[in-house]
C-alpha cells in the first residue's frame, strides 16, 4: 500500500535559491528602465531666476515646448524651480532652475 500525502501537512516547497540572482537582475533592470528617463532629462546647469513665472518663461523660450507642471522645491536653505516640459519632438524633460529670490 502506498502512503498518500496530505496537501495540508506537506511541506511547502521553497523557491529555488539559484533563481534569486536572476530575479534580482530583472528587478534592477526594470527599475533602471523606469527611472532612467527621469534621471537623464533632469537638468540644472547653473541657470537662475527670481520667480517661478520667470523660470517658466525661460524654459518656454529655450525649448519651444508646452509646460506640463511647475513647482518650487525647497531643500534646507536652497530652493529650485522644477519645471516639466513637453518638447516639440515629444520628449518630456524636467528642468531645474536655481531660485534667486530670498525665501519668505
Amino acid at each position: 500500500m502506498i502512503p498518500l500525502s496530505n496537501p495540508l501537512t506537506s511541506p511547502v516547497p521553497r523557491p529555488v535559491l539559484r533563481d534569486r540572482p536572476r530575479y534580482l537582475a530583472f528587478l534592477l533592470g526594470a527599475l533602471l528602465v523606469v527611472g532612467a528617463p527621469a534621471l537623464c532629462f533632469a537638468q540644472s546647469d547653473g541657470r537662475s531666476a527670481g520667480t517661478l513665472r520667470e523660470a517658466v518663461q525661460m524654459v518656454e523660450d529655450e525649448t519651444g515646448g508646452r509646460i506640463l507642471a511647475a513647482e518650487t522645491v525647497t531643500t534646507g536653505q536652497s530652493r529650485l524651480y522644477r519645471i516639466k516640459v513637453l518638447t516639440p519632438d515629444g520628449t518630456v524633460r524636467i528642468v531645474q532652475i536655481v531660485a534667486t529670490e530670498p525665501q519668505a
